[in-house]
């Protein structure tokens, strides 16, 4: 077993434009930090690689969906302040930077490759949006045969029933949701594997 750890669109602009209460957008940036940096820190700690999987839209819309074409608008531009990463990550030089256009971590990227090549079997997803990226990604990472966990205090959304629905799914047919202290342990203690059951 060999674990990585995928952390998804963490970047400003989706905590910018998809809050109508930017004071609620504001709380879920900082629970999304802290928790996600317990993650990190674990990762870090025990040599588990991280893969930052981030929007990046060219400003021209030739790579934007046809959700954003048809607006006029779309988020993440490549090069904006809005594409960043949260400031507040631990991000060190070793992390990997995986740019992506799509909702799914796996849509036109390298990462099914890289992970192979590093002999990945199992995935910790954290980030944003629980009901769209996250789990488009999750059942991509599924369909390819990756063990999946999300620690239940990383992932978050903007519509908290869409983000207690795709949970539920997720659970019962995709991945291990677990709390993130349960994980932290499991990855001190070398204890990612898990079994489907009924």
């Amino acid at each position: 077993m060999s674990a990585a750890v995928i952390l998804i669109d963490l970047q400003k602009d989706f905590f910018r434009t998809e809050y109508e209460d930017q004071d609620r957008a504001r709380q879920v940036e900082q629970y999304l930090t802290k928790n996600n940096n317990q993650l990190i820190e674990a990762a870090h700690e025990n040599q588990l690689p991280i893969f930052f999987v981030i929007t990046s839209l060219e400003p021209d819309g030739s790579n934007w969906n046809l959700r954003m074409k048809d607006l006029g608008s779309a988020i993440c531009i490549k090069g904006t302040e809005g594409e960043e990463i949260l400031r507040g990550l631990m991000t060190t030089d070793k992390d990997r930077i995986i740019r992506k256009t799509r909702y799914s971590a796996f849509f036109n990227t390298e990462l099914h490759e890289v992970l192979k090549s590093l002999s990945i079997d199992t995935l910790i997803i954290g980030g944003i949006n629980t009901h769209a990226c996250i789990r488009t990604s999750a059942v991509d990472a599924f369909m390819r045969d990756y063990r999946v966990f999300i620690p239940e205090e990383c992932v978050a959304s903007y519509n908290n029933e869409y983000h207690h629905e795709t949970i539920k799914y997720l659970s019962q047919r995709i991945a291990a949701v677990v709390p993130l202290d349960e994980l932290v342990r499991r990855i001190n203690d070398g204890n990612l594997r898990f079994n489907f059951a009924i």
